[in-house]
């Protein structure tokens, strides 16, 4: 007000005034083109051009009012999922170095989602961060990094070597034999840095096609002869290269899933072995112990047996080696020629010939219920498999060592102080982030905000409920990691998982994904449908992502079909083309092209009917729009249907302003 009475003075004294001085001078920040305009009309009155100017920002005060108290208003209790349209958009590639604008994605927010509705969008290539929903638009030419949604069947896990040994490490640690590495290479840092560290080794393709089978005809062997083994307890399928002078008789690999199939059995039947009790936990039960008397006096079938049974349900005609039954029940594997390509379906037939007319057939054990056991003493943590590992964490609630005892708990995702700290130092430290951009409302909408409404625990449910959950890592009661997870109708989804540096040897990237692995074994009699484990996106370009491919058998979003495809049967169509299918079901392909092709060809108010917007908490449809209203909707939501398609998008509100 002094600058205008002082403006309005120097105007009756006869000074010439610059309207265009006095409107920059009174209102630094308002847009020029504003001040142009309002120069226009006003050329020579400032007081007429400060009113006007006022009246412009009333008028847009007045609308953010409006604004606000429409978002402040709350969503209708209808049980809905609810979205706000963004588009798309571009950002700068973290994966490569040949594009800053290489990450091309669709985007739109949250204010509530239902988890089967979350579950249905990130099985057609959706992820979440906060409560922005993003899709990576592969298709589009600018994308340089194409990525794929990948997840892993936990009932056919088949833990590698180096995840065993990753296990192993753990134990150690926590009984006080590990010590603490050197520095580590450059190469090393970088592997931590980007992702769960793994072991390196030469990449042998018979090996990773024979886990793959192995796997599914392990799965076979126990649902059929052997179902006493519960399929939440995985058998590790370990593949060696025979190098020996013996290689030619014995075959050029071999497997002991028999024998670990076997061990297992064993362990179902027999007595609590001596020293292996503790009195502390002795009500606590047990997947590998049974109470019953009569079970333990039932014959275990042999590791030769049970390798018979194994070799019957691998489909020989999907590998190039032919399975035969060794010495002390080793699966060996030697490599087709010519005329046993022809002849494998006969050696299988006569394997399984053998097998019946042995008359030795497996013995099945009677199911039993769970007897009473505890963990194993601190001493012999050493020789922890990872099934024990699972149960001992989520069954008794910790691992207990000579040195230090291990949890891992499920809290709700909300902030703590505690767990940000280890975010902020994470960050630092390993992604070189500055100290002043992390801070509590940025880890909040990144890692505690979440769109997804809450199922709480149930008969039907995963231990947790459905949802979004923290689940902290902690050793003597001191938080080391956290892994953000969502729990849905069908999976687990891992968002995010960060971790103290302190304790980067222990490579907790690697343990927290068996983790998330067991806590879905462990919860599989409760919810059997939740049985898968997402890892997030598969990015085939990115030599650092590829790590999550190790966790097998796992399978690829087909980003034309929407179908699951195995990725061992992925790789040449990713080595080949950018962006195409994976699937080989044609018929899938041509329909899905056919309902992109219906959607693009039908007038907006045709094939946008049936999705529901809400305006003003009132329910609106395309019908009821004015043809301007249609115009500016139109395109945009049928972009939105593109991406979400026809089912989903009856389903979901679009929340508009």
């Amino acid at each position: 007000k002094k600058g205008v009475a002082g403006i309005m003075d120097r105007a009756q004294e006869g000074a010439k005034v610059d309207v265009r001085a006095v409107l920059n001078e009174l209102f630094p920040s308002i847009p020029r083109d504003l001040v142009e305009a309002v120069v226009r009309i006003h050329p020579t009155s400032p007081e007429q051009a400060i009113q006007a100017v006022l009246q412009v920002l009333a008028a847009v005060e007045e609308k953010e009012q409006e604004q606000q108290e429409e978002q402040e208003q709350p969503l209708p209790n209808d049980g809905k999922s609810y979205i706000e349209l963004s588009g798309e958009y571009a950002s700068k590639c973290g994966y490569c170095d040949k594009s800053n604008n290489g990450r091309v994605s669709y985007g739109m927010n949250s204010p509530r989602l239902t988890v089967a509705d979350y579950q249905a969008l990130i099985d057609l290539g959706w992820r979440r961060s906060g409560v922005f929903l993003y899709k990576p638009s592969n298709e589009h030419p600018d994308t340089c990094c194409p990525q794929h949604t990948i997840r892993l069947d936990t009932t056919l896990f088949s833990a590698s070597k180096s995840q065993l040994k990753n296990i192993k490490d753990m134990m150690k640690f926590l009984d006080g034999h590990a010590t603490l590495p050197l520095d580590p290479t450059p190469e090393k840092k970088a592997a931590d840095k980007d992702g769960p560290h793994h072991v390196k080794h030469l990449h042998d393709p018979m090996v990773d096609q024979l886990q793959d089978e192995i796997a599914l005809a392990v799965t076979a062997t126990r649902t059929h002869s052997y179902p006493q083994l519960p399929l939440s307890i995985p058998i590790p399928i370990i593949v060696t290269h025979t190098t020996s002078k013996n290689a030619s008789s014995r075959g050029t690999h071999s497997t002991n899933a028999a024998l670990i199939m076997v061990g297992l059995l064993r362990k179902a039947v027999a007595p609590t072995k001596k020293g292996m009790k503790d009195e502390t936990s002795s009500s606590s039960s047990s997947p590998l112990s049974s109470s019953s008397s009569s079970s333990s006096s039932s014959p275990i079938p042999s590791a030769i047996d049970v390798a018979r049974d194994i070799v019957s349900h691998i489909r020989v005609d999907m590998i190039s080696s032919v399975p035969c039954v060794g010495e002390g029940g080793f699966i060996n594997f030697t490599p087709k020629t010519q005329s046993q390509d022809s002849d494998t379906q006969t050696t299988a037939d006569h394997t399984v010939h053998s097998h019946k007319s042995s008359g030795s057939s497996p013995q099945h054990v009677s199911p039993s219920s769970h007897a009473s056991s505890s963990s194993i003493p601190p001493s012999d943590l050493s020789s922890y498999s990872i099934e024990q590992c699972w149960h001992d964490l989520f069954s008794v609630g910790e691992i207990r060592g000579q040195s230090h005892t291990l949890s891992v708990t499920v809290r709700p995702s909300t902030f703590t102080q505690e767990e940000f700290e280890v975010y902020k130092k994470y960050q630092v430290e390993v992604h070189h982030d500055k100290p002043d951009k992390i801070t509590p409302a940025s880890y909040t909408r990144f890692l505690c905000t979440s769109p997804l409404v809450t199922i709480p625990s149930g008969p039907d449910t995963p231990s947790s409920g459905y949802g979004s959950f923290h689940q902290q890592y902690r050793i003597d009661g001191e938080l080391v990691a956290v892994g953000v997870v969502d729990l849905l109708p069908s999976c687990l989804s891992s968002v995010y998982f960060f971790y103290d540096p302190s304790h980067s040897h222990l490579h907790l990237g690697v343990f927290s994904a068996l983790t998330e692995i067991g806590f879905v074994l462990h919860n599989i009699p409760r919810a059997p449908q939740c049985k898968y484990y997402y890892m997030g996106f598969y990015i085939h370009s990115c030599q650092k992502m590829k790590y999550k491919g190790q966790y097998r058998p796992s399978d690829l979003l087909c980003p034309v079909s929407h179908e699951w495809v195995a990725l061992s049967s992925c790789l040449p169509a990713l080595e080949r083309v950018v962006f195409g299918p994976f699937s080989l079901n044609q018929h899938a392909i041509d329909s899905a092209a056919a309902q992109v092709k219906a959607i693009q060809e039908a007038a907006p108010v045709d094939a946008c009917q049936d999705i529901e917007m809400s305006y003003k908490g009132q329910p609106l449809y395309m019908r009821d729009l004015a043809p301007r209203g249609q115009r500016m909707m139109g395109d945009r939501l049928k972009v939105f249907l593109l991406k979400v398609g026809q089912d989903l998008a009856s389903r979901l509100v679009v929340h508009v302003g």
